[in-house]
This record gives C-alpha cells, structure tokens and sequence, in this order.
C-alpha cells in the first residue's frame, strides 16, 4: 500500500486482510487542505478456469484539512461479487 501527499511517500508491505488491515500513520499540514493518493495492490489469489481473482490495484484520490483533529483512518474494502 502507498499513501501519497505532497510532501512524502508512505509505504506498508506484507500479507494484509480485514483482520489485520494496513496501518499507515500520515502527517498532515495543519491549517490547509492535504491532496492524498491512495494505492493498495490485491495481490493474485486463485484462478478458476478463465476466471482470475485478485492482481489489481485499488486507487482513490481525496483532500483533508487538518485541524484539531488528530487521527484520520482510511478503509478500501473490497468487495467481491458472485
């Protein structure tokens, strides 16, 4: 997983899930709006005939504002259709 801001790069590796999610502790500009990019990488997991699951990248692109505020947490869930 790597977390973007303007100011620096903030990587996660290893094995991830929803019980052990990724934590990545960003600083924040204060006082102004932080343009951050998030990407996590869904490693491949199995194939099933032609069908492949896994071996894409979620991406999202969002601001925040720092205030008084301390602690802001980001989730991508992934979820998988029949």
């Amino acid at each position: 997983m790597i977390v973007t801001t303007s100011s620096r790069a903030y990587t996660a590796t290893g094995d991830f899930e929803f019980t052990a999610p990724a934590l990545i502790t960003v600083d924040f500009q204060p006082n102004q709006a932080n343009e951050i990019y998030v990407a996590a990488h869904v490693r491949k997991a199995i194939s099933v005939g032609p069908c492949q699951y896994g071996n894409y990248t979620l991406t999202q692109t969002f601001s925040i504002v720092q205030g008084m505020v301390e602690e802001h947490r980001l989730f991508m869930p992934v979820v998988m259709g029949e």
